[in-house]
């Protein structure tokens, strides 16, 4: 049985001519598929073009918000870091209130532990720094504990403030020499004038020659040397007994201004700056004294 053919007759506009095309079934069937599989072809090029082209599009997106969420990231911990700085001022502070009221200091290893946590929740904030959000997560729950102890703390204060406001008045809490630079402070140094390792029961605060000398709390003053000769070592110096185990101690004034059993008041002159007893130039050696044993007297400078 003969094929049956498709005859195609093309004509040219141009020179106005027939061409005459035969095609058997077979071969449209094959240009069919053919075309039919360019076609599918062509489709899963494109198709694979425009997935990468989205992905592309959506990982520049990603990266974008994953810049801006580092960068937010950055400046929650900058503040948070803020914070941190802050509380420990409001510690320190709260601390210094605490001694005003005669309450232990809070070690600062319980402040880092916290209201009910344990050494394993002690936080290094620095250690932290960029290690992400689970990191900072944790750090504001430390925060959290920690103000919660100075809430406590605080109300811990107030409490003791209204049992004792005459307390307060008694205790040591100013510079007694305004302005004066602390030039020696507490504890073990090499004396200037001998020339050994001695423990410094004080502070020296350099002033000039006749600045006043304030007291640093209400008492009676309980000494007075009123010549030089009779404390070589502190020359002139007055010793104010505050009450509830606080004494005060003014050395090497160059004139003393109150007697022995007079009562003053907190900001009261008491004396002047001077040299007397031994002493290489004009300033105030200044003590204090919590049941008669020597403390740091700038643990009790709150001004």
């Amino acid at each position: 049985m003969r094929e049956e053919q498709v005859k195609l007759i093309l004509y040219s506009v141009r020179d106005s001519s027939f061409r005459e095309l035969c095609l058997s079934g077979k071969t449209l069937l094959t240009w069919g598929g053919m075309a039919v599989v360019v076609v599918i072809f062509l489709s899963i090029v494109l198709a694979w073009a425009m997935s990468s082209l989205l992905k592309d599009y959506r990982m520049a997106n990603l990266e974008r918000s994953n810049r801006r969420m580092q960068t937010e990231l950055q400046r929650l911990q900058d503040r948070v870091k803020t914070l941190h700085s802050k509380l420990g001022e409001l510690e320190k502070a709260d601390n210094d209130l605490r001694l005003l009221v005669n309450l232990p200091p809070i070690d600062a290893d319980v402040r880092n532990m916290g209201v009910g946590g344990n050494e394993s929740s002690v936080f290094d904030f620095d250690a932290a720094q960029g290690a992400g959000l689970d990191n900072l997560s944790s750090y504001l729950d430390e925060l959290e504990r920690r103000i919660q102890l100075a809430f406590e703390s605080r109300a811990e204060i107030e409490e003791r403030f209204r049992e004792n406001q005459e307390l307060l008045k008694h205790v040591p809490s100013i510079r007694p020499v305004v302005g004066g630079r602390v030039t020696a402070g507490f504890g073990y140094r090499l004396d200037p004038l001998i020339g050994k390792i001695r423990h410094h029961d004080g502070v020296d605060l350099a002033a000039p020659q006749g600045t006043q000398v304030f007291a640093a709390a209400d008492g009676v003053v309980e000494s007075v040397a009123a010549r030089s000769s009779l404390s070589p070592g502190y020359g002139r110096e007055v010793i104010i007994d505050h009450g509830f185990g606080f004494k005060t101690r003014y050395s090497h004034l160059s004139q003393v201004l109150v007697r022995p059993g007079q009562k003053v008041s907190r900001w009261d002159v008491i004396g002047l700056v001077g040299q007397t007893g031994r002493a290489t130039g004009p300033h105030l050696h200044y003590e204090v004294l919590v049941n008669g044993l020597p403390v740091n007297p700038l643990d009790y400078i709150l001004d």
